[in-house]
């Protein structure tokens, strides 16, 4: 009798694994390779790696999920993105815009659910997303944050003319999961748009509270 094959072992991640993977676009020389490499044996591919947007796709049930990354640095435009919604005058960034539509074009072009995940100012950018446009609202399943750069003034500027609806919509949808001691994200403990799930830990560097690698393996 012929020897039956065993099926290949399904290596298990999350929306966590997917965002932190994100970053490899600026800290690794070929990044899409070293992505692929990491998502080998799992149930995801990679679709499209952009800077701003990364697109993976689930293969066992098609859904599609998306990576808003963080602030680079070395990129002035994210600087300045940090700048303006701190000051809660993000609505006219260009990148917050940029991203926006963005989003829109991948829900529009792909079959399938759609989940936005994103850590630091892609939480920013995704909660505003997620606040700002009803088109992006109502065709994603579940929108995931890590350390979400947050502010009393960002706040205000989501939640101005905000209906009951809608922010019964976005609790539904939004998680944000916060280190406490995060300096970038202090503000979610005070009430954000959406859930909020918040973690001790024993971390003395507030840059290693801010970073993903608290969540991701």
């Amino acid at each position: 009798m012929e020897p039956t094959e065993q099926p290949e072992e399904i290596k298990e991640i999350g929306t966590d694994d997917l965002t932190a993977y994100h970053y490899a676009y600026t800290s690794k020389p070929d990044p899409e390779k070293y992505i692929k490499k990491r998502l080998r044996d799992t149930d995801y591919e990679l679709q499209n790696l952009g800077r701003g947007i990364a697109h993976y796709k689930q293969k066992s049930t098609g859904d599609n999920y998306y990576s808003i990354k963080g602030t680079n640095l070395h990129q002035m435009k994210d600087l300045i993105s940090d700048v303006k919604l701190g000051l809660g005058i993000s609505r006219g960034d260009k990148q917050f815009i940029r991203r926006t539509n963005q989003m829109k074009n991948y829900i529009k072009d792909n079959t399938g659910d759609h989940h936005i995940m994103g850590h630091s100012l892609g939480g920013s950018i995704g909660t505003s997303m997620m606040s700002k446009s009803k088109t992006i609202r109502d065709n994603v399943k579940s929108a995931t944050f890590y350390n979400t750069g947050y502010t009393p003034s960002f706040h205000k500027e989501l939640t101005t003319g905000m209906t009951p609806k809608t922010a019964r919509e976005l609790n539904k949808k939004v998680t944000h999961h916060h280190v406490i001691g995060d300096p970038i994200s202090m503000f979610l403990g005070s009430g954000a748009v959406g859930k909020v799930k918040k973690y001790q830990n024993n971390i003395v560097n507030p840059l290693d509270k801010h970073s993903m690698s608290f969540f991701s393996r």
